[in-house]
């Protein structure tokens, strides 16, 4: 076992104080006098005890000795040149191993790419070199540094944070070095981060009008307005993602099912575990007598609009045809302001975005209006906690709200006033509990199937 010691010298003095060797006349032996330095005594990997000189300072000195004790550990255990040869590699290949070993675990383009690219932001930014280099505190200094000039928000610090530990993780997992340095840094997993791009909800009578105006719309994106019409009728009643659309074809449907389906693939599933959900009848006639006209194995829709990103952008035309059809209704000049000043089928309000990923928040919505359970909600919208489908993707507006509170029992002084006995009111108390626990599928869920009537999705036709 490593021992940390100092060592002592011996002086001799003569009669004038002078120093001189044991043997010589009138010698006197001194106070033994301890080495400023500390030294520590360890076994090689050969179990050959050997001994070295240290520093002065003890905390630093046993520190230096245990990472000595380490080298011997790995050099026994065989790997003390691979992490020699790690620690001189500049840490830039270091990240394009990292980003190929991402898509080598068959995570999606973008999360490789952006994963990848953050880590080079900040090793370039904060100069680091080599694995040595990182450092907690430049990090977060960095960061920290960002977010006070408004360059960046608290989500995407997140999403920095988050890149640079997992990319220090590996190091270590991968066998490139003995320690994570970025042990320390913290994630504030517990803190909330309110989105940045809040996307809001479409109410039927915006999605009526845009389905509409979308139907007899031109070419987007290489796009008809015919397929992007039955684009955003699936997506408005699936919860389904761009990228997740784009992949579909016929065969992706069993529309001659019980319970008519849809099915993702695993490889184009954002989670990587496929999904298979159920369609709502009023969609089910209308994709048979599309899936006429098409082969088994066509895209029902092609090209590259969802890698590119460009489904938001011709929503966001769609969405100001389907308004300006809306403000055409009206004649007199009266109505017309009104409607001017209205947020109605605008792309951005104070309420959030309506870009595509909106029509997921409404798909969402509308689940809850229409009596689904929280458990039910999260399996169609395939998240990982109730809480993101709650809080991130259900949307409550003032009808809701007032729907909920006219329920209540009318008080009036220190009396309740109702009609029901006290054994109505213990068994009402039970189907709320009931209701909540079963789903919106039993029948004691009818306390708290709806806050309001049902609002099926829009209807619609070829």
């Amino acid at each position: 076992m490593a021992r940390l010691f100092k060592t002592s010298t011996t002086r001799y003095e003569d009669a004038n104080g002078k120093r001189c060797h044991k043997g010589d006349p009138g010698a006197r032996k001194m106070k033994p006098t301890k080495s400023g330095k500390w030294r520590g005594e360890y076994r090689d990997a050969n179990g050959i005890t050997k001994s070295i000189s240290l520093c002065s300072n003890k905390v630093a000195a046993r520190r230096m000795l245990k990472e000595i004790e380490d080298r011997v550990d790995l050099e026994k255990a065989g790997l003390s040149e691979s992490f020699e040869e790690s620690a001189k590699t500049p840490l830039s290949q270091h990240v394009d191993e990292f980003e190929a070993n991402l898509r080598d675990a068959d995570r999606t383009e973008d999360h490789c790419k952006a994963t990848a690219n953050r880590v080079r932001r900040i090793i370039n930014e904060c100069r680091f070199t080599f694995m040595s280099d990182l450092s907690p505190s430049k990090t977060l200094s960095w960061i920290g540094e960002r977010k006070r000039n408004d360059e960046m928000s608290d989500q995407t610090a997140r999403h920095y944070r988050t890149a640079i530990k997992q990319f220090s993780k590996w190091l270590v997992k991968d066998g490139r070095t003995k320690s994570d340095r970025l042990a320390h840094l913290e994630l504030d997993k517990g803190k909330k981060v309110d989105p940045v791009h809040e996307r809001r909800e479409l109410t039927p009578d915006e999605l009526a009008y845009l389905l509409d105006a979308t139907r007899t719309g031109p070419v987007r994106s290489k796009l008809t307005g015919g397929q992007r019409f039955k684009l955003y009728l699936v997506a408005m009643s699936t919860g389904l993602r761009a990228s997740e659309l784009a992949s579909l074809t016929p065969k992706s449907f069993d529309l001659e099912a019980a319970i008519p389906v849809v099915t993702v693939a695993p490889k184009d599933e954002k989670a990587r575990r496929g999904a298979t959900l159920p369609l709502p009848p009023h969609i089910v006639e209308l994709l048979k007598e599309w899936f006429k006209e098409l082969g088994h194995t066509d895209a029902l829709w092609p090209g590259k609009w969802a890698k590119h990103k460009q489904a938001g952008r011709f929503l966001k035309k769609d969405l100001a045809a389907a308004r300006e059809a809306w403000l055409n209704e009206v004649e007199s000049s009266e109505d017309q302001t009104k409607r001017e000043e209205s947020p109605v089928l605008l792309y951005e309000t104070e309420e959030g975005f309506a870009d595509f990923h909106a029509l997921r928040h409404t798909f969402l919505s509308q689940l809850s209006r229409a009596g689904a359970s929280a458990k039910v909600m999260q399996k169609m919208a395939r998240h990982s906690t109730i809480a993101m489908t709650l809080e991130r993707y259900t949307h409550a507006n003032q009808s809701d709200l007032y729907s909920a509170v006219r329920k209540l029992p009318e008080i009036s002084g220190n009396a309740v006033r109702t009609n029901s006995s006290a054994a109505e009111q213990t068994a009402a108390s039970g189907h709320l509990v009931a209701g909540l626990v079963a789903g919106a599928g039993d029948s004691s869920c009818e306390s708290v199937r709806s806050i309001e009537d049902k609002r099926p999705f829009p209807r619609a036709s070829l």
